[in-house]
This record gives C-alpha cells, structure tokens and sequence, in this order.
C-alpha cells in the first residue's frame, strides 16, 4: 500500500507549497500538525491543527486553514496522494489561523465543487465582526507571504448550527466560551476517544494562550470538557473514554493535560490576587510557577497570560483596599 501511494504521488501534478505531513491517526482519520510558533513568512500562518476523517465518499475538515492558498495546497495534496476530496469543512472557533482559509475550499484545485462550509451561528456572528481586524494583523505577521491570503479572503461558512450540542457528520459537538461572547466548538469522533478542542487546550510546550479570553470563564469550559466525556447521549448510550486529545496547537495529549491547564489557571489566577495585594506592579516580575508548571514560566505566552489576568483582576484588587507603593 505504501509503494501504490508513493506511485501515485510520483505521477500526480505537483502541488502548490512543500509536501505536508500529514499523519494517520486511525483508519478513515487523519491529521496535519500545525507548525510550532506564531504565524510569520516561513510557516505561511499554518500553525494550527488540522483533523480529517473519512466515511464513504464524504471527508470532513476542521479547521479551515489560514489561507485561500494553504487550503489549496492541502486539497491538492488530498487528492493526489490519499483520494480523499473534502466535503465538508468546520471553523471551531473565530480565529483567523482556523478561518481565513475558508475562500479556498470554495475556489479550489483544479475546480473541484466546493465544499460545504460549516461553523456553528455564534462562531461565525463572531467572525462577521472581527475577521476583517484578524486578516490585518495576519498580513502584517506573514509579511511577503500576504499573498496567501489574495485580495479578498473573507468568507462566512454558509451552514449555522445553532444551540449547545448536536451531531455533525461523524462527529458531536459541544459549545463552549474563552470568554464572554466568545465561542469555541469541541468535537468527538463518534465512537472514539479522540477529541479536539481548539482555543481551550494547548501542547506545545508553554501555557494556553489565554490573551484575549477570561481566566474564570476558560476554566470553567476546560472543567466541562472532562465532565462532557461521561455525558449520556440522547439515546441512553454513554460515550467513549475519552483518550487522546487535540489540541489548538501542538500534539495529541492524555487527561493528564487538562489536569496541567486547570492547575494553571488556578496558580494564576491565586498569583496575581497575591501580587497585586502585595502592592506590587504588573511591570514586576512574575513569580516562578511550581511544579510541574516549571517549564510554562519562560514561555512567550506566560508573559501575556499574566498581564491579560493582572488587568482583568485590577479593579478587584482596587475595590479590597490593596495597597500601592
């Protein structure tokens, strides 16, 4: 089988962009890893997760890429390598790296009939209001390779679902918030204990990016995924342990990750009342976390963590009389 693939790749038309590794995760199920960093020229913004599966003649996508060109250079690589030819593509959340590459499944390869763009209806309310400030900032990032992203970028996925829960292809799926009026959908394969949950889990060796959520409100979803896995379904029947998780970014993880993320916004959150009760500036330096969040304390993103929770928990601080130098 691997010979026939190596076969086939070799007389296929090339590809736009370099080969992607995508992974076999399952039979029928795929994922491409997003490359580690922020978006910049060298990853062209493919920094994010992407999970495939296959049933049939049906293949859905989450995450719709950061560019009309990525998501080309994906669905090319699709079907000349694996056959597969997406059907359907979902946006978890409204962030650009999972959402500006929708154009590109509607323009696609070789004129391939677009797919059916999905996300659930506060996603995508949330996507009309902020992807025109996401694709500047994105431009800016990439630099000369804005020209991924074309003229015109912006597309809303055509298909809303709407309440808490419900079914999609293969998949249940689950609403929950970073934040106030900010939605992120998590998904469970059917049958599996593999779920992905971008915007609330990180792996890639630092913190999660918490910068434009709220500690209380992220917590509280991050708590409700591991109590999700033991729901009862509809029909009376109980779900798969969940096993493996995806997250935004990095590697497949165990529970032992969701642990790790609930006992850090815990110190955090305990950190910063601490500090600023102590009549200390923000602009100080941070306390050193503890095990066995040692290595989260020198991560880029350890740094915004605490400046988004000290702003957010200042007027607290204030309204109990904490003193200041």
């Amino acid at each position: 089988m691997g010979l026939w693939c190596g076969l086939a790749a070799a007389g296929a038309p090339a590809c736009p962009g370099p080969s992607l590794a995508l992974q076999v995760v399952a039979p029928g199920v795929m994922w491409l890893p997003g490359l580690p960093g922020e978006p910049d020229a060298g990853n062209h913004g493919r920094t994010r997760n992407q999970w495939l599966v296959r049933q049939g003649r049906q293949v859905w996508l989450v995450g719709a890429g950061p560019s009309p060109a990525q998501a080309r250079a994906l669905d090319c690589q699709l079907q000349t390598r694996w056959g597969w030819t997406v059907t359907d593509v979902w946006v978890p959340w409204p962030q650009a790296e999972q959402a500006l590459g929708l154009q590109g499944w509607q323009r696609r390869w070789r004129g391939t009939p677009a797919a059916r763009l999905w996300a659930h209806a506060e996603v995508r309310e949330r996507m009309a209001r902020q992807c025109p400030h996401c694709e500047a900032t994105l431009r800016q990032r990439l630099g000369p390779a804005q020209a991924d992203l074309g003229e015109a970028p912006i597309v809303l996925p055509e298909v809303a679902v709407v309440g808490e829960s419900g079914r999609w292809g293969p998949w249940r799926w689950r609403r929950f918030y970073r934040a106030e009026g900010l939605p992120v959908v998590a998904l469970h394969l059917w049958g599996t204990g593999l779920v992905a949950a971008p915007g609330l889990l990180w792996h890639d060796g630092g913190p999660p990016d918490l910068r434009d959520a709220q500690l209380q409100t992220w917590q509280a979803s991050v708590q409700a995924l591991l109590a999700w896995r033991q729901e009862a379904d509809r029909d009376g029947t109980r779900v798969a342990p969940v096993a493996r998780w995806l997250p935004e970014q990095g590697p497949w993880a165990d529970d032992a990750l969701l642990a790790l993320h609930l006992h850090y916004g815990r110190w955090l959150g305990e950190a910063v009342r601490a500090q600023q009760a102590a009549g200390r500036l923000e602009t100080d330096e941070p306390p050193a976390p503890p095990p066995p969040l040692v290595a989260w304390g020198g991560h880029r993103r350890a740094g915004l963590n605490w400046q988004r929770v000290w702003q957010a928990l200042e007027p607290e601080s204030f309204s109990s009389g904490a003193s200041r130098p």
